[in-house]
């Protein structure tokens, strides 16, 4: 008997979700086994909490220096853009006029935070940013001000 479209697409679901839930387990256990390991007196423990972080940490830094390079007064890529384009004749001081800062800043913090509202959305099951409950109960009730320093 052959297998049908439908019964092939059955079994990708049926592998996705077995791949999905292992891979939950396992993020969960070796979170939990890294929690329980920097939770210990070590030395180093400063140093090996850092190290955790940076794959959290490490993606706001180069959006970070992305839009340094993008906004630039003097090597801007949207400015050399623009310039070959012919739109502009000189290149645009974005960081240093307070109006074009502010409509620099307000065009690059989607992209802070698109990963996060991405993050919510799943954990919550929703499409749209969640509300405060739906984010407490997605993502704990800590603000990073409110974390521990790291010892």
């Amino acid at each position: 008997m052959q297998d049908t479209k439908g019964d092939q697409q059955k079994d990708r679901r049926a592998d996705r979700v077995v791949i999905l839930l292992l891979l939950r387990i396992l993020k969960f256990a070796l979170g939990l086994w890294l929690a329980l390991l920097l939770n210990q007196n070590l030395p180093f423990k400063s140093f090996f909490r850092a190290v955790v972080l940076l794959p959290w940490v490490v993606p706001t830094v180069l959006s970070a220096l992305a839009f340094w390079w993008i906004y630039d007064s003097q090597f801007s890529i949207l400015s050399w853009s623009l310039i070959r384009l012919g739109v502009i004749d000189g290149p645009i001081n974005f960081l240093g006029d307070a109006n074009n800062a502010r409509a620099s800043v307000i065009a690059a913090s989607p992209t802070f935070s698109t990963s996060i509202v991405g993050c919510r959305s799943f954990h919550t099951g929703t499409a749209s940013r969640p509300s405060g409950a739906q984010y407490r109960k997605a993502c704990g009730s800590y603000s990073a001000s409110e974390l521990p320093p790291l010892r």
